[in-house]
């Protein structure tokens, strides 16, 4: 509480000098220091903002009107070291020192607005509880007189307003305590009673008078803080001064009452600001004070506003969130479209908060209107631009925060008003919202934080909104129209914010503001289903509660899911408070022990006795529930092996199987997973094993299936198929028949010339997979090789015939068929080349791996010696430029009329700690000096770092529960059925609600994402250069998560086509038809 100031009332010099000539006045009561109670406070417990005069905000903005009606009849406003001052002026009309001057006390809302903000609509006065006006307020000589009333209404001031009858009020400071319903009324029909929306003061009718408001009270009458003042000694009526010392010559508070006859006087103490009072009395119209011994102390009533949670949500905003840009008016990305603005600019702006705290240099988008328009837009998401990509989720990000200012004098009227404007992304109209008042002052940029939650935030009726969807669904579009001026103002816009609620799992902070200068109160907290009755279950009782910030640290873990308010109580011994949060906090956590979750429930193996096995096979052990696994992994029969046997969390183990002492025959087994924590524990994996004797297993099966049979063909070609073995593929050799030009030294036994060993990719051929679900590795049947046909006789020019032989681990080797292409390198226009490390499968780690590679282009072409037009891409994103133009003698002398056949050679530094471990590809893309443009490479290669400096791998599926209450989503911005060509492109983008980051997996959560496949976490973009080996339907999926969720997912299907090599386009599968 401010120090209560000392100002001198009736200094009557001629009075004075006649003191000694009055009776001296004994003050017997209060003798001591007399502590009561402070009467209950509409501001003090509505409001939890004291109308101490110490912020503009302790009055209604209408005291600034002065274009709009009614007008305030106020100039030279200040407030400052807590006192309100204006002075009065002239009201045009009336006689010559008429003044129709009033002083909003609590604002009405305006009519058809969304009367958001401190207004009594919002705020409501109980006036049946609180029925006595107490202030301390001085007026300028001349000024006393039967004039004061008071106004108010029950519907708005534009619905008719009542008016009390008139009450003195006195010249210099004097202290009121009104007893509103006694005065009755003059006009109107409202009594003071039930809900009242608006208070008003007029206290004179004269002009260029001084004005000053210490402080202001409504309060609840409280019989037990009335207190009786008691004299002797006076021989005729006195006048009663309340002083805060016993000091007149240093001033005092002022009076209280004037003229007061008898012996005792009694009052409602409790009305009165805190602080302490002693009583002055003298005889009427002296200066002649006799002081009390004692004095009266008002109890400082304690306040507690919370600050989290609040109606401003979380730090969960959706801009943020979703671009990583917040709407900071720091740049021009922060605004996507305008209309009807001129003069726009980021730059720094210093302004005032309506409280009155300075703000100095702050970012701001500000602009103005040309002359005339009358409505500026500022767009921050357009469905053309960002809201193509990034859809508002309504159910998620629902409390608007914005902070911004108009120019010159403030005029609801005239277009003191913004509106907010949002679209659904299935509409093409928009929703416009009732108007938004914004405060504003023509003598200083004023910043007003607008705060609302927009599921509530009312809507034009009828066609003033064209759209009555309201905030549903996703929005693609959200503008401000920040007034409604016809002449040209300047405006700005700082921060605009659409946040989710606050959110808590195991713990929550709660944090508030307490203020009592008295006492260190304590704080009760509790938590409730609403925000009414304060009737919730206790959180904690006790806490003290010093002025200042205050938090404590709620332990919700066994809270129930669920929206909840937040309220406390607080008390200092004498007076009690009590305030909710006014926004809520959302308890968000799942129940429970951790879940196992494999990625495989079935393993096939073939085995030879006393010969080869299938390979081991990895199985991922992921965790579907909450807290930490602690899993075992232990095989039921002794023919299998599993390594390793125990893990801590989300991890890996391999299953293997030994023939070994078994007959030929089919066996069945088991691996069994545990975690005695787990709510599924065990878990079975189903081992299928079939021996064979020696001599008895079956051939390798599969096809060679890319390029077709009588291709013409160029530069590098995909050469695809799959293969399966009874236990294991070791090899597919890709070959070829002699040429008249080879050497005999290159010709084999088999009579063909090996070319090079395939890569068997997983996941390549899914439809594979299905046809032979018995088979062992059957995921891994797709099989690809890079076919650089210059490597051919006669630098590829001619017809040549293609092998493909597999080989399984026991020599069976089955040819999988032969392809004829027709090659014409010789009229190929499009720059060609190779990768030369890594090696196909090859290993590779550290930050700086050297890949090597090689390119040129036919004549008259050449390819930049800088290399700026070679890009290095991995799993389907370019990443960066080779250093280029360096000799190697084998390309110089093999391609010696090429313009870069001296300097063919690139180098580029890869970082692989940026990959996680396992299968990636990289390739080269490279255009010539004439924009013929082509891939090579598409080298398949394994990632290695260990000791934790590899990335983290994508985000695992099972470790999320569905998300059950649609506050996630995810869709497709495009079609969700594709055909590409292998060593195609695709580019998927999603659209995501709610959530931190896109996942992604294939047919079923237990599948990654292909190989060579890229999905931006951040930006919800998919990336795919299907390699050689990749054909048939793939299924993919996609859901974005909030780290313990995972959105309903989103299916986009894709078939690869063999390439077509200018032959008529093929017929896709039936099953797929292009959106």
């Amino acid at each position: 509480m401010k120090a209560l100031r000392k100002l001198a009332i009736f200094v009557i010099g001629s009075l004075a000098a006649a003191a000694s000539a009055f009776p001296q006045i004994s003050v017997s009561s209060p003798s001591t220091r007399d502590a009561l109670k402070a009467c209950s406070d509409y501001a003090d417990e509505v409001l939890l903002d004291r109308w101490d005069m110490n912020e503009r905000t302790d009055l209604g903005w209408r005291i600034f009107n002065t274009v709009e009606m009614p007008q305030s009849y106020l100039t030279n406003i200040t407030f400052q070291n807590g006192i309100f001052s204006a002075q009065t002026v002239y009201t045009p009309g009336g006689p010559a020192d008429y003044s129709d001057v009033n002083i909003a006390i609590l604002d009405s809302a305006y009519l058809y607005s969304a009367m958001l903000g401190k207004t009594g609509k919002n705020f409501p006065i109980d006036a049946s509880k609180y029925t006595r006006l107490a202030l301390r307020m001085y007026l300028s000589p001349g000024s006393a007189g039967k004039t004061g009333q008071l106004f108010w209404s029950k519907n708005t001031i534009y619905n008719g307003s009542s008016v009390s009858s008139v009450f003195d009020v006195y010249d210099n400071w004097f202290i009121y305590i009104v007893d509103i319903p006694a005065l009755g009324l003059d006009a109107g029909t409202d009594p003071w009673s039930g809900l009242v929306d608006s208070l008003r003061f007029d206290p004179l009718f004269k002009k260029d008078k001084m004005i000053q408001i210490d402080w202001i009270r409504l309060v609840q009458y409280d019989a037990a803080t009335v207190r009786t003042i008691s004299w002797s000694g006076s021989t005729g009526s006195v006048d009663i001064y309340l002083d805060n010392d016993r000091s007149a010559g240093n001033g005092n508070l002022g009076l209280v009452a004037k003229g007061v006859s008898g012996s005792s006087y009694a009052f409602l103490a409790g009305a009165l600001a805190p602080g302490d009072y002693y009583v002055a009395v003298a005889p009427a119209g002296t200066s002649n004070f006799s002081y009390s011994a004692g004095y009266y102390h008002v109890n400082d009533v304690p306040v507690l506003s919370f600050t989290s949670p609040s109606d401003e949500g979380s730090n969960q905003d959706f801009i943020t969130v979703n671009t990583g840009n917040p709407w900071d008016m720091n740049g021009v990305a922060d605004i996507d479209y305008t209309v009807n603005i001129v003069n726009p600019q980021f730059t720094n702006l210093s302004y005032e908060d309506t409280a009155g705290r300075a703000y100095p240099n702050q970012s701001v988008f500000l602009a103005q209107a040309p002359p005339g328009s009358g409505d500026p837009i500022a767009f921050f998401l357009h469905f053309l631009y960002r809201g193509k990509t990034y859809r508002i989720d309504t159910g998620r990000y629902h409390n608007l925060v914005m902070k911004m200012g108009i120019a010159g004098a403030p005029s609801v009227n005239d277009g003191s008003i913004a509106r907010v404007i949002w679209r659904n992304k299935n509409e093409v109209v928009e929703n416009v919202s009732e108007d938004v008042i914004i405060h504003h002052l023509s003598s200083a940029w004023i910043m007003d934080k607008i705060v609302c939650d927009m599921r509530t935030l009312p809507i034009e009726p009828g066609a003033g909104s064209p759209s009555h969807s309201g905030w549903n669904g996703e929005l693609d579009s959200f503008r401000v129209d920040p007034y409604e001026f016809t002449d040209s103002r300047a405006f700005f816009f700082d921060d605009i914010r659409l946040t989710a609620d606050e959110t808590a799992n195991q713990s929550a902070t709660l944090v508030w503001n307490s203020a009592d200068a008295d006492h260190t109160p304590t704080v009760s907290l509790y938590y409730d289903t609403d925000n009414t009755g304060y009737n919730g279950t206790l959180i904690a009782s006790g806490v003290s509660s010093p002025s200042g910030q205050v938090s404590y640290v709620w332990n919700t873990s066994a809270v129930p899911q669920g929206k909840y308010w937040i309220y406390g109580i607080i008390s200092d011994g004498v007076n009690q408070n009590r305030s909710y949060a006014r926004g809520p906090i959302v308890i968000n956590h799942f129940t429970g022990a951790p879940e196992l979750n494999l990625s495989k429930y079935v393993l096939n193996f073939g085995a030879q006795q006393s010969g080869p096995a299938t390979s081991p096979e990895a199985v991922l052990v992921t965790n579907k529930g909450t807290g930490t696994l602690n899993w075992q992994a232990a095989p039921l029969q002794s023919w299998i092996s599993v390594t390793p046997t125990a893990g801590t969390g989300n991890g890996k183990f391999t299953v293997g199987v030994s023939a070994a002492g078994l007959y030929p025959g089919t066996f069945q087994g088991q691996v069994r997973v545990t975690d005695p924590n787990a709510l599924n524990s065990p878990q079975y994996i189903s081992v299928n094993l079939t021996v064979y004797a020696a001599g008895y297993d079956s051939p390798p099966i599969g096809a060679f299936d890319t390029p077709d049979n009588g291709a013409s063909v160029s530069g590098s070609i995909s050469v695809s198929g799959w293969a399966l073995d009874t236990i294991g593929i070791k090899k597919i050799d890709i070959k070829r028949a002699p040429d008249s030009a080879d050497p005999g030294s290159v010709i084999g036994a088999d009579g063909l010339v090996y070319i090079g060993d395939a890569v068997v990719v997983k996941g390549a051929r899914p439809d594979i997979e299905a046809l032979y679900p018995g088979y062992p590795l059957s995921d891994r049947a797709g099989w690809g090789y890079m076919l650089l046909t210059y490597g051919l006789p006669r630098l590829g020019n001619g017809a040549f015939v293609l092998y493909a032989i597999a080989e399984d681990l026991n020599g069976n080797s089955t040819s999988l068929g032969t392809k004829v292409i027709y090659c014409g390198n010789a009229s190929r226009t499009k720059p060609f080349g190779n990768i030369d490390t890594p090696a196909q499968g090859g290993i590779v780690s550290g930050t700086a791996y050297v890949n090597f590679g090689w390119a040129l282009t036919p004549l008259p072409n050449m390819i930049p010696t800088d290399g700026s037009t070679i890009w290095v891409g991995v799993d389907s994103v370019l990443i960066g430029h080779p250093v280029y133009n360096l000799y190697r003698s084998d390309i110089a002398t093999g391609f010696p009329s090429y313009l870069n056949s001296g300097g063919a050679v690139g180098y580029y530094y890869l970082d692989t700690t940026r990959y996680a471990n396992g299968t990636h590809i990289i390739g080269w893309f490279i255009v010539d000096s004439a924009g013929n443009s082509d891939g090579m490479g598409s080298r398949f290669f394994e990632v290695e770092n260990l000791g934790g400096t590899a990335a983290r791998p994508g985000a695992e599926p099972l470790r999320y529960k569905e998300d059950a209450g649609g506050s996630l989503g995810v869709e497709v911005d495009g079609p969700d059925e594709i055909i590409v060509e292998e060593l195609g492109s695709l580019k998927i983008r999603l659209k995501g609600r709610g959530g931190t980051e896109f996942i992604g997996w294939g047919g079923d959560k237990t599948k990654a994402l292909p190989i060579g496949s890229t999905l931006d976490k951040d930006k919800g973009v998919f990336y795919w250069m299907p390699a050689p080996g990749f054909l048939g339907r793939h299924v993919l999926h996609f859901g974005v998560t909030d780290g313990t969720r995972v959105s309903r997912p989103a299916k986009v299907t894709v078939q690869i086509l063999p390439r077509n090599y200018g032959k008529e386009p093929r017929t896709p599968d039936p099953k797929i038809n292009k959106r």
